[in-house]
Protein backbone atom coordinates (compact mmCIF):
# COMPACT_ATOMS: atom_id res chain seq x y z
CA UNK A 1 0.00 0.00 0.00
CA UNK A 2 1.05 3.58 -0.47
CA UNK A 3 -0.50 7.01 -0.56
CA UNK A 4 -1.96 7.28 2.95
CA UNK A 5 -2.20 11.04 2.55
CA UNK A 6 -5.13 13.28 3.37
CA UNK A 7 -7.23 10.34 4.46
CA UNK A 8 -6.99 8.54 1.11
CA UNK A 9 -5.69 5.02 0.65
CA UNK A 10 -4.27 4.82 -2.90
CA UNK A 11 -4.00 1.17 -3.91
CA UNK A 12 -1.17 1.61 -6.42
CA UNK A 13 1.73 -0.27 -4.83
CA UNK A 14 0.39 -3.59 -6.14
CA UNK A 15 0.38 -2.20 -9.68
CA UNK A 16 -1.19 -4.68 -12.09
CA UNK A 17 -1.31 -7.33 -9.36
CA UNK A 18 -4.18 -5.67 -7.54
CA UNK A 19 -7.43 -7.67 -7.60
CA UNK A 20 -10.77 -8.10 -5.90
CA UNK A 21 -9.16 -10.55 -3.51
CA UNK A 22 -6.57 -7.93 -2.53
CA UNK A 23 -9.28 -5.34 -2.09
CA UNK A 24 -11.23 -7.64 0.23
CA UNK A 25 -8.18 -8.28 2.42
CA UNK A 26 -7.19 -4.61 2.69
CA UNK A 27 -10.68 -3.31 3.38
CA UNK A 28 -11.22 -5.99 6.04
CA UNK A 29 -8.05 -4.91 7.86
CA UNK A 30 -9.06 -1.24 7.76
CA UNK A 31 -12.46 -2.12 9.18
CA UNK A 32 -11.04 -4.41 11.90
CA UNK A 33 -8.52 -1.76 12.98
CA UNK A 34 -11.19 0.97 12.90
CA UNK A 35 -8.90 3.09 10.76
CA UNK A 36 -11.79 5.16 9.31
CA UNK A 37 -12.19 6.51 12.84
CA UNK A 38 -8.70 8.02 12.49
CA UNK A 39 -9.51 9.91 9.31
CA UNK A 40 -8.89 7.40 6.53
CA UNK A 41 -12.01 8.22 4.58
CA UNK A 42 -11.36 6.93 1.05
CA UNK A 43 -10.15 3.79 -0.71
CA UNK A 44 -9.14 4.63 -4.29
CA UNK A 45 -8.63 1.85 -6.85
CA UNK A 46 -5.99 2.79 -9.40
CA UNK A 47 -4.80 1.27 -12.70
CA UNK A 48 -5.77 -2.41 -12.39
CA UNK A 49 -9.47 -2.94 -13.02
CA UNK A 50 -10.20 -1.78 -16.58
CA UNK A 51 -9.90 -3.58 -19.90
CA UNK A 52 -7.39 -2.10 -22.34
CA UNK A 53 -5.33 1.01 -21.74
CA UNK A 54 -6.98 3.67 -23.85
CA UNK A 55 -9.58 6.11 -22.63
CA UNK A 56 -13.05 5.26 -23.89
CA UNK A 57 -16.29 4.32 -22.13
CA UNK A 58 -16.07 0.62 -22.99
CA UNK A 59 -12.64 0.25 -21.39
CA UNK A 60 -13.47 2.07 -18.15
CA UNK A 61 -16.91 0.59 -17.64
CA UNK A 62 -15.96 -3.04 -18.36
CA UNK A 63 -14.04 -4.56 -15.45
CA UNK A 64 -11.54 -7.34 -16.15
CA UNK A 65 -11.48 -10.87 -14.78
CA UNK A 66 -9.51 -9.93 -11.66
CA UNK A 67 -12.67 -8.30 -10.36
CA UNK A 68 -15.51 -10.80 -10.91
CA UNK A 69 -17.91 -8.65 -8.91
CA UNK A 70 -17.21 -5.58 -11.01
CA UNK A 71 -17.71 -1.99 -9.93
CA UNK A 72 -20.84 -2.73 -7.95
CA UNK A 73 -19.04 -5.19 -5.68
CA UNK A 74 -16.02 -2.89 -5.18
CA UNK A 75 -18.21 0.06 -4.20
CA UNK A 76 -20.27 -2.06 -1.82
CA UNK A 77 -17.18 -3.61 -0.22
CA UNK A 78 -15.48 -0.27 0.43
CA UNK A 79 -18.65 1.25 1.85
CA UNK A 80 -19.04 -1.75 4.16
CA UNK A 81 -15.91 -0.58 6.00
CA UNK A 82 -17.39 2.88 6.54
CA UNK A 83 -15.17 4.37 3.82
CA UNK A 84 -15.87 6.16 0.56
CA UNK A 85 -14.98 4.46 -2.77
CA UNK A 86 -12.61 6.15 -5.20
CA UNK A 87 -11.73 5.26 -8.80
CA UNK A 88 -9.00 6.21 -11.30
CA UNK A 89 -9.51 7.02 -14.98
CA UNK A 90 -7.40 8.87 -17.54
CA UNK A 91 -7.98 10.85 -20.74
CA UNK A 92 -5.28 9.46 -23.00
CA UNK A 93 -6.74 7.98 -26.20
CA UNK A 94 -4.10 5.49 -27.29
CA UNK A 95 -4.78 4.11 -30.79
CA UNK A 96 -2.70 1.08 -29.79
CA UNK A 97 -5.83 0.09 -27.86
CA UNK A 98 -8.25 -1.73 -30.24
CA UNK A 99 -11.34 0.01 -28.89
CA UNK A 100 -9.82 3.47 -29.28
CA UNK A 101 -8.51 2.64 -32.76
CA UNK A 102 -11.99 1.50 -33.78
CA UNK A 103 -13.57 4.71 -32.50
CA UNK A 104 -10.98 6.77 -34.37
CA UNK A 105 -11.91 5.02 -37.62
CA UNK A 106 -15.68 5.36 -37.08
CA UNK A 107 -15.63 8.90 -35.68
CA UNK A 108 -12.55 10.77 -36.95
CA UNK A 109 -14.29 14.11 -36.39
CA UNK A 110 -14.20 13.47 -32.64
CA UNK A 111 -10.44 14.04 -32.61
CA UNK A 112 -7.98 16.77 -33.50
CA UNK A 113 -6.85 16.52 -37.13
CA UNK A 114 -3.73 17.55 -38.95
CA UNK A 115 -3.79 19.83 -41.98
CA UNK A 116 -3.95 16.83 -44.32
CA UNK A 117 -7.07 15.51 -42.57
CA UNK A 118 -5.41 12.61 -40.76
CA UNK A 119 -5.75 12.23 -37.01
CA UNK A 120 -3.22 14.17 -34.98
CA UNK A 121 -1.23 12.01 -32.56
CA UNK A 122 1.18 13.23 -29.91
CA UNK A 123 3.26 10.93 -27.72
CA UNK A 124 1.30 7.97 -29.08
CA UNK A 125 -2.25 9.14 -28.44
CA UNK A 126 -5.09 10.97 -30.13
CA UNK A 127 -6.41 14.26 -28.74
CA UNK A 128 -10.16 14.49 -28.26
CA UNK A 129 -11.80 17.59 -29.72
CA UNK A 130 -14.08 18.47 -26.82
CA UNK A 131 -15.38 21.47 -28.76
CA UNK A 132 -17.34 18.87 -30.73
CA UNK A 133 -20.53 18.06 -28.76
CA UNK A 134 -20.69 14.60 -30.33
CA UNK A 135 -17.21 13.84 -29.05
CA UNK A 136 -18.21 14.90 -25.55
CA UNK A 137 -21.41 12.85 -25.66
CA UNK A 138 -19.65 9.81 -27.07
CA UNK A 139 -16.38 9.72 -25.15
CA UNK A 140 -16.64 11.76 -21.94
CA UNK A 141 -20.17 12.09 -20.64
CA UNK A 142 -20.99 8.34 -20.52
CA UNK A 143 -17.94 7.58 -18.37
CA UNK A 144 -18.73 9.99 -15.56
CA UNK A 145 -22.46 9.42 -15.71
CA UNK A 146 -21.88 5.71 -15.11
CA UNK A 147 -19.28 6.35 -12.39
CA UNK A 148 -21.80 8.52 -10.57
CA UNK A 149 -24.51 5.86 -10.91
CA UNK A 150 -22.13 3.19 -9.58
CA UNK A 151 -21.69 5.17 -6.36
CA UNK A 152 -18.06 6.39 -6.44
CA UNK A 153 -17.36 9.35 -4.16
CA UNK A 154 -13.86 10.25 -5.41
CA UNK A 155 -12.62 10.31 -9.02
CA UNK A 156 -8.99 10.71 -10.03
CA UNK A 157 -8.88 12.01 -13.62
CA UNK A 158 -5.36 11.38 -14.87
CA UNK A 159 -3.64 12.65 -18.01
CA UNK A 160 -4.02 16.44 -17.70
CA UNK A 161 -0.28 16.85 -18.14
CA UNK A 162 -0.26 14.55 -21.18
CA UNK A 163 -2.88 16.72 -22.85
CA UNK A 164 -1.17 19.98 -21.94
CA UNK A 165 2.02 18.61 -23.50
CA UNK A 166 0.23 17.59 -26.67
CA UNK A 167 -1.46 20.97 -26.89
CA UNK A 168 1.94 22.64 -27.29
CA UNK A 169 2.25 21.11 -30.75
CA UNK A 170 1.61 23.70 -33.45
CA UNK A 171 -0.75 21.46 -35.41
CA UNK A 172 -2.87 20.98 -32.31
CA UNK A 173 -2.92 24.71 -31.58
CA UNK A 174 -3.85 25.45 -35.19
CA UNK A 175 -6.80 23.07 -34.99
CA UNK A 176 -8.34 24.87 -32.02
CA UNK A 177 -7.54 28.31 -33.42
CA UNK A 178 -9.52 27.52 -36.58
CA UNK A 179 -12.61 26.75 -34.51
CA UNK A 180 -12.25 29.83 -32.32
CA UNK A 181 -10.95 28.09 -29.21
CA UNK A 182 -7.75 27.27 -27.37
CA UNK A 183 -6.35 23.96 -26.14
CA UNK A 184 -7.03 25.10 -22.58
CA UNK A 185 -10.69 25.56 -23.50
CA UNK A 186 -10.77 21.90 -24.49
CA UNK A 187 -9.24 20.74 -21.22
CA UNK A 188 -11.68 22.85 -19.21
CA UNK A 189 -14.61 21.48 -21.21
CA UNK A 190 -13.57 17.95 -20.26
CA UNK A 191 -13.54 18.84 -16.56
CA UNK A 192 -16.75 20.85 -16.84
CA UNK A 193 -18.61 17.85 -18.27
CA UNK A 194 -17.12 15.52 -15.66
CA UNK A 195 -18.38 17.83 -12.93
CA UNK A 196 -21.81 18.09 -14.53
CA UNK A 197 -22.20 14.31 -14.58
CA UNK A 198 -20.61 13.60 -11.20
CA UNK A 199 -22.49 16.36 -9.39
CA UNK A 200 -21.24 18.70 -6.66
CA UNK A 201 -20.57 16.10 -3.96
CA UNK A 202 -18.04 13.83 -5.71
CA UNK A 203 -14.41 14.80 -5.09
CA UNK A 204 -12.37 15.20 -8.30
CA UNK A 205 -8.58 14.99 -8.39
CA UNK A 206 -7.17 16.50 -11.60
CA UNK A 207 -3.96 14.50 -11.96
CA UNK A 208 -0.58 14.54 -13.68
CA UNK A 209 1.19 17.85 -13.73
CA UNK A 210 0.15 21.32 -12.67
CA UNK A 211 -2.97 22.31 -14.56
CA UNK A 212 -3.67 26.04 -14.12
CA UNK A 213 -5.32 25.99 -17.56
CA UNK A 214 -7.92 23.63 -16.17
CA UNK A 215 -8.41 25.63 -12.99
Amino acid sequence: MEGLDHGILHLVAYRDGFSQKTLDAIVDVFAQKHLPDFGYAYVQIDDSYQIGNGSCPQNWLTWNGKFPGGAEYAVRKIKSAGMKPGIWVHRVHRPSDPNVADIGKRHPDWFVKKADGSLFAAHGFYVLDTMNPEAIDGMVRPIYRAIKEQGWGYVKIDGAGDLLSAYKNKECEDHFRKIGATPEDSLRDWDRVARQELGPDVYILNCWGVGPGSA
